[in-house]
């Protein structure tokens, strides 16, 4: 599971296990929503339909290292 997490100055991308959003924001003092995916290819998805401006092959691969890596969140 990933989480795609708004923050008041920042997008950040989470593998942490939560159990819902209250977890979240419980964990960023500055937490305004965030969205779950089951996998890379929904996020690359929903990031291409709502975000064209991040449809790049560079962030595609820093997302991409990121789901394999150990690295608990990612900033956008």
């Amino acid at each position: 599971m990933l989480h795609l997490i708004y923050l008041e100055r920042a997008l950040l991308l989470s593998k942490k296990p939560y159990s819902d959003w209250r977890e979240i924001q419980a964990e960023y003092f500055d937490y305004k929503t965030s969205l779950s995916f089951g996998g890379v290819e929904e996020v690359l998805g929903f990031l291409k339909d709502e975000y064209p401006e991040y449809q790049t092959p560079e962030l595609e691969a820093r997302i991409r290292a990121f789901t394999g890596s150990s690295e608990a969140a990612m900033s956008l």
